[in-house]
């Protein structure tokens, strides 16, 4: 099912016609006008949206830039990275994923414990739903490309350049429907995958709730005594225009305060959890490895290897995989849970899809999940 993920079809144009079109206005023009759009197109029914979007529209502007940038590298790294795990044998792919829990675990708490939560769900159902959504949002966007080369008055300049913002906002979503072939299917995949994260993230809060309790206990504890130091001179510093901010500002700086602490105490108990996991993992495929090719007369000569070598009556998988374990469960507590460079910046989008998780995970309203 991950080949269909990564598949060609995917990657092949499912609409001809890629001869250059008319000139473009910069993508950073393009980025204000659609911004613009969505504004205009929520001030009727709901004017402080509008408002927000417009105030942070030079931010949001930066961040749509910079994903556009980076996100193809990131893109092609975790394509040949699973393209190298696909290639890999089954043993050695265990080696490796015991290695990183026990390396890793702690960090990636959350994350971990959603990847097993939708396994235990129906994982190839989450993966169908996201090929089926995958397929039409690329559908989509090759009729949207398409539609950005257009140029009917044939002045050199692109139409959706020259269209009101409202209206450009009309004629994409009209372009969506009408490009998305089945709109029920995509509607099941799409019901299916929020069903399915609304569940794993009840569990992931039932499975956290602890570390939940703490993190709140903690602002329910500092908080006024926090707000009532600070705030005058907090007040002071913003000025009598943003006095009215205080109280926000300092009720969301001790939250993420208290979310960290929390966290880190979650960590430690994941990280020694998944050191012992991780290294029994690698173990064990370690002396399955050493079994299927008869490298068993080599191991012999270890002192304590019983005669002849089998991995059900060795010690050996204790030995290395408490060991590993302790040895990943040290190095997670030396580094802080941080990860080295470069693999921080590799990695950089799973570590805010874990700080995402663990937020609505300690500040998600039960009846979100109703």
């Amino acid at each position: 099912m991950f080949n269909s993920l990564f598949s060609s079809n995917l990657e092949k144009p499912l609409l001809e016609d890629e001869e250059p079109g008319p000139r473009r206005i910069p993508l950073s023009e393009r980025m204000k006008t659609y911004l613009e759009a969505s504004a205009e197109s929520t001030e009727a029914t709901n004017p402080t949206t509008a408002k927000v979007l417009r105030t942070l529209s030079p931010v949001m502007n930066v961040i749509v830039l910079c994903v556009v940038a980076i996100a193809p590298i990131y893109m092609w790294i975790y394509k040949q990275t699973y393209l190298i795990l696909k290639r890999t044998p089954t043993n050695m792919l265990q080696m490796i994923f015991g290695v990183a829990l026990c390396f890793f675990g702690g960090t990636f708490t959350a994350s971990i414990a959603a990847i097993e939560g939708f396994r235990q769900m129906g994982f190839k159902q989450t993966l169908a739903d996201i090929h089926d959504v995958m397929e039409q949002v690329h559908r989509v966007k090759l009729a949207s490309d398409k539609d950005d080369r257009l140029d009917d008055d044939h002045d050199g300049i692109a139409d959706v350049d020259e269209i009101p913002p409202a209206e450009l906002a009309k004629r994409k979503m009209k372009l969506a429907m009408v490009t998305v072939e089945d709109p029920a299917k995509l509607s099941r995949a799409l019901s299916s995958l929020w069903a399915a994260y609304l569940a794993v993230l009840a569990t992931l809060k039932l499975q956290f709730a602890q570390t939940t309790a703490i993190a709140l206990g903690i602002v329910e504890v500092v908080q006024f005594p926090i707000t009532r130091a600070l705030a005058p001179f907090l007040a002071q510093a913003l000025g009598p225009d943003l006095k009215h901010w205080v109280e926000t500002v300092l009720d969301t700086a001790v939250k993420l305060v208290a979310i960290i602490f929390a966290w880190n105490l979650q960590m430690i108990i994941s990280a020694f959890y998944s050191g012992i996991r991780g290294g029994r993992m690698f173990a064990l495929a370690l002396c399955e490895v050493i079994h299927e090719r008869g490298w068993g007369q080599h191991v012999e000569r270890l002192p304590g290897v019983a005669k002849p070598f089998h991995p059900d009556t060795s010690f050996l998988d204790e030995l290395v995989g408490y060991t590993l374990g302790a040895i990943g469960f040290t190095w997670q507590l030396y580094t802080g849970f941080t990860l080295f460079f470069p693999l921080n910046l590799a990695l950089l989008p799973l570590e805010i899809v874990e700080w995402l998780l663990r937020f609505q995970i300690t500040f998600a309203a039960p009846t979100t999940l109703a």
